[in-house]
This record gives structure tokens, sequence and C-alpha cells, in this order.
């Protein structure tokens, strides 16, 4: 009897130990883990600050949260801990403590394709992380480009419309840009752009994890049959690079160069705008790197573009608390043409409401029609 009071003493007080941990250090701990477990820039030789960043922050945040009283200083503190990264990639989300401009980001814009007259397409891209319904959207866009490319004049615009577009998976910036030029001469630019890019992926078994739940999700999609091969290969040589010890697993990309004798010929007469604002990052910026590798005319119009690190591609998962879910980048890019951190710079700056859809095509139809007089 003695002994089995002990033992119910001794669950009771554990117990309670358990219940006052608290939540705030636990999703502390869990992303000090994910980082040290998952991030690419824990090997990162050309990156060699990371380590002592990452330890040096998690100790600030570990002090400051001992001395919060309320959960709003406490996800301010663990808010801080993540943008000390300055990473866009690297994402904190409670659901309780979101901003209004996380609510206004929610809302955006439908996919479509429309004439405003004769001259000008008007294309609006709102994301390249669309679901079910806008993937059809999306892919009536691509087909239409295709179909229009033979068309298109010299007195044409394209305007491709990405405001607030944040981002998502690229394979379908790189389509549209496949459609728009043709196979051939938009690989060979493609190509020329990415051949001595090179990506180094964290052996993890949770990223692993991760990209085999993603080729889940799209495997029985008949248009993400390329993204789920291109899956695979990725998950085969992490697990073959965590098999062997390896921190990474690199991944080369193949080209045709060798094989072409001589480059094709751009098809496209029309001139591309593109109407850009702060909330562009990630796949949107990659987006506007294809087009550019185009040697094609094209007019970047608005707002400052957001930027990304060389750290891309996201494992995310809830947190500890439920309160919340923490993404962080499972790679990291080598020889990247566009820099760490750089955002592109708009040709032509706008001073109105870049909001106000309306205002802004009658601006961008005026300044069309003042290239063809």
């Amino acid at each position: 009897m003695f002994k089995k009071t002990i033992l119910i003493s001794l669950i009771i007080t554990n117990a309670c130990i358990s219940q006052n941990i608290d939540w705030a250090q636990q999703d502390l701990l869990f992303m000090h883990d994910a980082i040290r477990d998952n991030h690419p820039g824990m090997h990162n030789e050309l990156d060699p600050n990371f380590k002592e960043h990452f330890s040096l922050h998690y100790q600030i945040a570990q002090n400051q949260l001992k001395t919060c009283t309320t959960d709003e200083q406490k996800v301010e503190t663990i808010r801080s801990f993540i943008a000390s990264f300055n990473d866009a990639h690297m994402q904190i989300r409670y659901k309780e403590f979101q901003t209004n401009s996380t609510h206004q980001q929610a809302k955006r814009n439908s996919f479509a394709i429309a004439d405003l007259d004769n001259s000008v397409c008007w294309i609006t891209l709102p994301t390249f992380q669309p679901n079910a319904q806008e993937k059809e959207s999306l892919q009536t866009i691509i087909d239409t480009l295709a179909q229009k490319q033979q068309t298109f004049t010299s007195n044409d615009c394209i305007v491709f419309d990405i405001r607030g577009n944040g981002g998502g998976n690229s394979m379908f910036a790189r389509d549209i840009v496949f459609a728009l030029f043709g196979q051939d001469y938009a690989r060979y630019c493609a190509d020329t752009l990415y051949k001595d890019v090179l990506v180094d992926w964290r052996a993890s078994q949770s990223n692993i994890t991760y990209l085999k739940q993603v080729r889940e999700k799209n495997s029985n999609d008949p248009q993400q049959v390329a993204f789920v091969q291109w899956l695979t290969h990725v998950i085969e040589g992490m697990q073959q690079a965590l098999d062997e010890s390896k921190p990474y697993f690199r991944q080369q990309n193949k080209t045709q160069l060798d094989d072409i004798q001589h480059p094709p010929v751009n098809p496209l007469k029309a001139r591309i705008i593109m109407i850009v604002d702060n909330r562009c990052f990630s796949a949107a910026l990659d987006f506007i790197d294809y087009l550019k590798a185009m040697n094609h005319d094209v007019v970047l119009m608005g707002k400052t573009t957001g930027s990304d690190s060389l750290y891309m591609d996201i494992n995310q998962s809830e947190l500890p608390s439920k309160k919340g879910s923490f993404a962080l980048p499972m790679k990291v890019y080598r020889n990247r043409i566009r820099g760490h951190n750089e955002p592109y710079a708009p040709d032509i700056i706008y001073q109105g409401n870049i909001n106000d859809t309306i205002v802004l095509q009658q601006f961008v139809t005026k300044y069309i029609g003042g290239l063809h007089d």
C-alpha cells in the first residue's frame, strides 16, 4: 500500500510538471530542433555565421520568454527569433495571433485571362500554389497562351499581373513561359540561365517524409506527372545521402545545350509587362527570372518586389502547442544568378494605389498606347 501511494504520487507530480511546461518554451524548443536537424544552413560552409546566429538568438529568445507575462508577448518573442534569420521561407504562423496584414494577404484575386482591348491581354496569376479549382483555371491560361502564341503581333502586349503572388511551385511558372515561347526556345534560354546552378538538399528523415507527403498528395493529378517524377528523384537522392551520412543531396540541372548546334529563334512578337508589388517572392521571382532569361522585351511595373534568400522549398509542420505551424527551407541554391535576398525593382514605378485594379489597368493601357504613338 505504501509503495502504491508513492507510485500514484509520482504519477501525479510528473503530470503536474508536464502541465506546467510553458507552451511557448515547447514551441521554441521544437523550432530549435527542427532547424538543427533539417535546415541546410547548419552545414553550409558558404554561410559560416549561420550556426552562431542560430545559437545566439535561440538563447536570447529563451531568456526573453522567461520574462513574458502574456501569450501575445510570447508570440512576439518567437516571431522575433524567426525574423532574425531574415529569410522569407522560414515562417511561423499562430492562428490566434494573426495580424491584419496576414488576413489581407489571404484575400487574393482569381486566375484570369482577358483582353482589355484589341492589343492588351491581361493575365492574373495570384499564386503558384493553386488549389484544385484554381489548377483548372491556371491550366486554361497555359493552354490559351500556347494557342495564341503564333497570333500575337508586335503591336500586342501581354500583361502578367502577379500582385500578391507569394510563390508556390515554380514549375507552374516554367509551364507558363514554355507555353508562351514554345518548348524549344524556352528550354534553350532556361538551360542557359540555369546551366551552372546547383541545389543542395538537406538530407534528413523529416525532410524526406515531408516530400513523400507532397508526392502522395499530387500522385493522382495528371497535370503533375513531371512534378511527381521530380519529387521522386529528389527523395531518392536525399535518402541515399542520408544512408551515406552525407549532409546534402546535390541536384544538378540536366541541360540540352550540348545537343543544340543552332540556337532557336524567339517566336514571340508581343511585348510583356509584369505588374509586381512587395508581396511577390519565391516562385513569383522565379517567374520573373524565367521571363527575363528569354532575351525578350519585359518591363516590370509597380512596386519593388519582396526578396528571398538562397534557402528555399519549405518543410511545414504543426507546432507542439497546436496553436500554429512552423516552416523552414530544405535546400540551398548554389550559383543562382539572382543574389541572396535581392529584390526586383520596377522599371516603371507606379505611384498610385497598387491594389486598385481598374485605375491600374487604365494606367497600363495609357502607357501601352504611348508606345504606339
